[in-house]
């Protein structure tokens, strides 16, 4: 699905609202996983889309899926 937001600008607004209802906490990965970087790639994608929808439906998911008040890791 992060693939979809990073590669395809005309559907990142349906990839975003299904990843809204799907995502109701953070995934569990590992560090070593790839799937991280899709994560973040994407929604960097979603955040600098010109629709205005879009910016604000990355930032929702942003906040849904990073821990705000978890321990910092050195």
């Amino acid at each position: 699905m992060f693939l979809t937001l990073i590669s395809n600008p005309s559907s990142r607004l349906a990839t975003l609202n299904y990843l809204s209802k799907s995502m109701i906490k953070a995934p569990e990965v590992d560090a070593n996983s790839s799937d991280v970087g899709l994560m973040v790639r994407g929604v960097a994608a979603a955040l600098e889309d010109e629709n205005m929808l879009v910016r604000r439906n990355g930032l929702d998911l942003l906040l849904r899926i990073t821990p705000l008040d978890g321990k910092i890791c050195k």
